[in-house]
């Protein structure tokens, strides 16, 4: 039984993730998460970034307009929609940084997506198949970067090299909770909306009709505590927190191998389970965000907050009861002496 209580979390991630597919296949004719994830605009995409390897890409300009170029060369679908007039030259710009191509490279085909999303998808379908047949043809294919996702710029050994200078920073960001900030913004959308957010979710929002009024005034002043005391206090004591924590896990293994503690050894494998989730985690959003800054890091890793949380108090546990170990054998001794 509690075998299969394991299963829970992944049994439950699979219902949500099926159900939100077929939702997005009813409402968009697409069986999928988002299109980022299983479509044939997430093939063009990675398609775009093979080709931007030899044009100009860097970590930061993920897809340049000359690898754009060279896509409508190889592509007569893609050429059809005119992506560098429309995404560059119309409007002036120079460059996109990081995935802000994607979003600009989705309006090209916004007339298509008003109809329905088995339409786009089997336009994307046929681009990728023509890109695909001149990447193989002219071996463009022979990448030497590592891609941890098909729609993220991979790494070269530059950029590995670039990861292991820059974690350090980004680790104290998330450590020291430094960007954490809470404020009252007024909801946009329409009241309809509005309304059935604040019931799914049981918590008040800020609309036009209440802008004005004593109740946001004090909703602004109870913000204004917890943003100053609360978080804080979080700011303050994290990097001290976090180096305690750290501390009593190392003491961890200590314990498994002199004591020989099932107990622990089942407590060292949730420790492991959980820094198999947060590192990857954080190196991808280090990765993913590199171009956006610290800030916006810090807004995209919010949820290893929890993981990194549950390890501190894991550890401080370990030093506590490892501390009190020390001491306890430390009286005996003592006592032996006198």
């Amino acid at each position: 039984m509690n075998l299969l209580l394991m299963f829970i979390p992944i049994i439950s991630l699979l219902v949500v993730t099926v159900t939100y597919k077929k939702i997005n296949q009813g409402y968009y004719g697409e069986y999928t998460i988002t299109d980022r994830s299983s479509t044939n605009f997430k093939n063009v995409i990675h398609d775009l970034l093979v080709i931007s390897e030899t044009n100009g890409g860097n970590k930061e300009i993920w897809i340049t307009k000359q690898a754009l170029e060279k896509a409508e060369s190889y592509s007569p679908t893609l050429k059809k929609y005119e992506p560098v007039k429309k995404m560059y030259d119309n409007g002036g710009v120079k460059v996109y940084y990081g995935d802000l191509f994607f979003w600009s490279f989705r309006y090209v085909f916004n007339d298509e997506y008003s109809k329905n999303g088995i339409k786009i998808n089997k336009i994307y379908g046929k681009i990728d198949k023509e890109l695909k047949n001149n990447i193989d043809r002219k071996n463009i294919d022979n990448s030497k970067e590592l891609y941890l996702s098909s729609v993220a710029k991979g790494l070269s050994k530059n950029d590995l090299a670039w990861l292991w200078k820059n974690w350090k920073k980004y680790f104290v960001v998330l450590a020291t909770y430094k960007y954490n900030e809470l404020s009252v913004d007024v909801a946009t959308g329409d009241s309809n909306s509005i309304n059935d957010m604040m019931q799914i979710t049981n918590t008040p929002a800020v609309t036009q009709e209440v802008i004005n009024t004593e109740w946001k005034n004090q909703y602004r002043k109870v913000i204004s505590v917890v943003q100053k005391y609360v978080v804080g206090a979080y700011q303050k004591t994290g990097k001290w927190v976090f180096l305690l924590g750290f501390l009593g896990l190392v003491t961890l293994p200590v314990f498994v191998i002199r004591n020989k503690s099932y107990q622990m050894l089942s407590l060292m494998g949730i420790v492991v389970g959980l820094l198999s989730s947060v590192v990857p985690l954080f190196i991808g959003v280090q990765w993913f965000s590199n171009f956006l800054g610290y800030k916006k890091f810090y807004d995209y890793i919010g949820c290893a907050i929890p993981i990194m949380q549950v390890l501190e108090a894991l550890g401080l546990l370990m030093l506590v009861r490892g501390t009190s170990i020390i001491m306890h054998k430390v009286k005996k001794l003592r006592r032996k002496d006198a």
